[in-house]
């Protein structure tokens, strides 16, 4: 499984269900009966995956949309949280698009 960093592009596997409940996201791999529940920033980054971002583009739209986060806390914070996502299988890794 590939390390990824600020500048790997990443998106959300198009085959994982979700809903809504009562502000929580809840999502749903059905090819493994796992269920997931993700909270208010969470729900955030899932959203601005439905197109390929680097995680530093995501991290610019958590500081941009949550007051008080930090730079430095946050980056670290959603690559340990997009981290456990790949290795879960419920985003994809894209290779970088060339210059």
């Amino acid at each position: 499984m590939s390390t990824i960093s600020l500048e790997t592009a990443i998106s959300r596997r198009q085959d994982i269900l979700t809903a809504d409940m009562s502000g929580e996201l809840v999502m749903m791999r059905l090819d493994r009966g796992m269920y997931y529940g993700m909270q208010t920033v969470a729900t955030f980054i899932w959203k601005q995956l439905d197109q390929q971002r680097t995680v530093a583009e995501v991290c610019q739209q958590v500081l941009a949309n949550f007051n008080g986060a930090e730079r430095e806390q946050c980056q670290q914070d959603i690559l340990a949280f997009v981290t456990d996502m790949h290795q879960e299988e419920l985003i994809d890794v894209h290779e970088p698009k060339a210059a």
